[in-house]
C-alpha cells in the first residue's frame, strides 16, 4: 500500500533527528518536494495524497544521504535566492540569504547612476547568484564575473543561461581580476572570509562545500585587503566598491577603505542584526 505525504514526512523528520540534522523538517519536506517533483507549498497543502512507490524509494535515498550532513542543497541541486533558482552541485558554494542584502546595496547605490551602460565586476561568482541578479535586475548593465574554479565558472554560465541574461555577463576562470583590462562603474564580492579558528570549527554540511571559498586566511581578512589595495586597477573615481562581510569584520574593513582613499562608506545590518554588507566610492 503507498504511503501518504504526511506519514512520509513524519519519518523522514524523526530519522533525520535521530542522526542530529538540526533542520530536519525542512529537510524532509525538501526531499519529498524533490523525489515528487512538486513546488514545497503544494506538498505541504496535499497531506493526505498517496506517493508512488518510485518517489518514495528516492526520499529515503536522499534522506541516508542527508543524514551523513551531505547538504540538501546539493541533493536537489537547487537554490532560490532573489525570486530566482540557481542550480548548485559540490565543488560550488551554496548561495546563503543574507547575500541578498548585498544585491540589494548594490541597487541601492547605483540607482542614482546615469550612465547608458553600467560597468560590473564581480569576484569570486560562484554559482553566478549575485551576477546573474543584478543582470536581471539592471537590464542596462554589463557585467565580468571571475572564480578561481572551473566548475564554478561552468554552473555560473548554465545558471546565467537558464536566468536568461547569458548575453550581459562574461564569465572568467582566474583570481581575483587577473588578466582583465579596463575600469568599472562598480567592483563586488562575496569573498571567502572565515578566519582560521572559524574553519576549525564548522558546521559539518560546511565541510561538503570547496574550501577555497571559505579560506580567509589567518584572521578570514586576505581577500578584503589584496582587493581594497589593488581596487584603483579596476575601479575608475567614484567607482562603488561592495563586499559581504563576516561577523565583526566590519571595523578592519572600513578602516582600509578609509585608508585607500575610500568615502561614503555605508554597513548594512542583516536581519539579525549582523553587519553585513560594506558599500564605499572611491575618491
Amino acid at each position: 500500500m503507498s504511503a501518504q505525504v504526511a506519514d512520509l514526512l513524519k519519518k523522514g523528520t524523526e530519522f533525520l533527528k535521530t542522526r542530529a540534522i538540526e533542520d530536519a523538517a525542512q529537510s524532509s519536506e525538501l526531499l519529498l518536494s524533490f523525489s515528487l517533483q512538486k513546488p514545497r507549498s503544494a506538498l505541504l497543502a496535499d497531506f493526505g495524497s498517496t506517493v508512488s512507490q518510485k518517489a518514495e524509494a528516492l526520499f529515503f535515498d536522499l534522506l541516508q544521504k542527508r543524514s551523513t550532513h551531505y547538504p540538501v542543497q546539493y541533493l536537489t541541486g537547487r537554490v532560490p535566492f532573489d525570486d530566482l533558482y540557481f542550480e548548485v552541485e559540490q565543488g560550488v558554494f551554496i548561495p546563503r540569504p543574507e547575500t541578498e542584502h548585498l544585491v540589494e546595496s548594490i541597487l541601492t547605490e547605483l540607482a542614482g547612476k546615469k550612465v547608458p551602460s553600467l560597468q560590473i565586476l564581480e569576484v569570486g561568482t560562484g554559482s553566478g547568484c549575485v551576477a546573474v541578479s543584478l543582470a536581471r535586475r539592471l537590464p542596462n548593465a554589463s557585467l565580468v564575473a571571475t572564480d578561481i574554479s572551473e566548475k564554478a565558472v561552468q554552473v555560473a554560465m548554465k545558471n546565467a543561461r537558464i536566468n536568461r541574461v547569458a548575453s550581459q555577463i562574461q564569465f572568467i576562470r582566474t583570481g581575483y581580476w587577473n588578466g582583465i583590462s579596463g575600469s568599472f562603474d562598480c567592483l563586488v564580492s562575496n569573498p571567502p572570509y572565515l578566519s582560521a579558528e572559524d574553519l576549525k570549527a564548522l558546521q559539518p554540511e560546511i565541510t561538503y562545500e570547496p574550501r577555497e571559498a571559505l579560506d580567509g586566511g589567518q584572521d578570514g581578512l586576505d581577500a578584503y585587503r589584496s582587493m581594497i589595495k589593488q581596487a584603483k586597477e579596476v575601479l575608475h573615481p567614484g567607482g562603488l566598491i561592495a563586499f559581504e562581510l563576516g561577523i565583526g569584520q566590519a571595523p578592519a574593513v572600513n578602516t582600509w577603505l578609509t585608508e585607500n582613499y575610500f568615502s561614503h562608506i555605508h554597513i548594512t545590518k542583516d536581519l539579525a542584526g549582523i553587519d553585513r554588507v560594506v558599500t564605499a566610492i572611491r575618491s
